[in-house]
């Protein structure tokens, strides 16, 4: 029995969705913050168009949601540091956006923007261990 295709997409899109969350502590940051978040978004062969446009899109309405920005003013003083890197096969990771600090609702609606105009930016086949490595290479510089 096919599933209905609003469930099939959903799983697609977290199938090809990767989110790395690393909670900061003490580190060698040059400006500290509460939490360090990268998302990494799968824009292999394997996404279609509407597929890489449900991911970026729904980061997008993500950061303008009350709940979110509920949860960026709690980490004040500090804020979070957020990056987006687009990945595919081995050696094709993009830094789509670099790390921005987030502290209140105009910075996250900011960041919001910045994905909704995000192009796609590289394709290839599929391979999560570059997307990996890359999300912990991000992490040691950032």
């Amino acid at each position: 029995m096919n599933r209905p295709t609003a469930e099939r997409s959903l799983s697609n899109f977290a199938a090809s969705f990767l989110v790395v969350l690393f909670a900061a502590g003490p580190s060698q940051a040059m400006e500290p913050v509460e939490l360090e978040l990268l998302l990494a978004i799968d824009s292999s062969t394997s996404v279609s168009r509407s597929e890489y446009a449900l991911q970026r899109d729904g980061l997008a309405g993500a950061f303008r949601d009350e709940g979110v920005l509920r949860s960026i003013k709690s980490l004040e003083p500090l804020g979070l540091a957020i990056s987006v890197v687009q990945w595919s096969g081995q050696g094709r990771q993009v830094t789509s956006i670099p790390w921005v600090r987030l502290t209140d609702r105009a910075s996250a609606e900011s960041f919001a923007a910045r994905l909704l105009t995000m192009p796609r930016a590289v394709r290839g086949m599929t391979e999560i261990e570059g997307a990996l490595d890359n999300s912990r290479n991000s992490f040691e510089q950032s």
